[in-house]
């Protein structure tokens, strides 16, 4: 069944008006994500996007049943989409968004920056297992650095075993330091993470970026469909 489990959307409001505490998800799933220490840049388009500072700013969205039904179904299938504009990382692996705890062995999928020199590459894990035991996850990053300061629309598609990275609606090419073959995604009940990643439910690995428009899809995209939908939202980030 294709469905849309949760879509995080920024807010166009006038400048004298306080945007919403709450980043609401605008599905029927209510997967809706609590701001810790978020401020807030208005882009010339008007639209109001969600700063992270980095050190102590995320969104939570608490795992529900929904976002756990693509792991439930025997076609499993998942599009993830985010627009962020990336600060250059200065450490490893910080993390954009996922639905990941790497200290209690329950991933399923985390969009983060890669290590060393690397790390404003974008990396994208996914497990079978909830762990990166032998055989059971991928791990491919860009081979292009692409988290650089400037406003991109990243993702992501996954269906029969097979992980396609886009950026702007174009599939990136890619090193697969892990690339196991799994068809299957761990149904992890780790929250969803924004900003950060958890590790034994305390989060870490913090990013500093600014993101607006959020989702997650129980269908893969075509990268037709995901260019079409890059060049149906930039404009309001330019």
């Amino acid at each position: 069944m294709q469905s849309s489990q949760c879509i995080l959307k920024p807010t166009l409001y006038n400048s004298r008006v306080s945007p919403p505490a709450v980043l609401q998800d605008s599905t029927r799933f209510n997967n809706n994500g609590v701001h810790t220490n978020i401020t807030w840049t208005r882009l010339p388009s008007g639209l109001w996007v969600r700063s992270f500072n980095g050190a102590t700013s995320d969104v939570t969205v608490v795992n529900s049943r929904s976002l756990r039904y693509l792991c439930q179904s025997a076609n499993q299938n998942l599009t993830v989409i985010i627009w962020a504009k990336v600060t250059p990382p200065d450490a490893d692996s910080e993390s954009l968004i996922g639905i990941a705890d790497i200290g209690t062995g329950t991933r399923q999928w985390y969009i983060a920056g890669y290590t060393g020199a690397n790390a404003n590459h974008m990396q994208v894990v996914v497990s079978d297992d909830g762990t990166t035991a032998a055989g059971h996850w991928k791990q491919y990053y860009t081979n292009n650095a692409v988290f650089d300061g400037i406003w991109h629309m990243y993702s992501f598609t996954w269906g029969g075993g097979v992980l396609d990275l886009q950026v702007d609606g174009v599939s990136q090419a890619v090193t697969k330091p892990f690339d196991n073959a799994i068809t299957t995604l761990y149904p992890s009940a780790s929250n969803l993470s924004i900003g950060c990643l958890l590790n034994t439910g305390v989060k870490f690995r913090y990013m500093a970026c600014d993101i607006g428009d959020i989702g997650i899809h129980t269908w893969t995209w075509s990268v037709s469909a995901i260019l079409e939908y890059y060049f149906s939202t930039r404009r309001q980030y330019k």
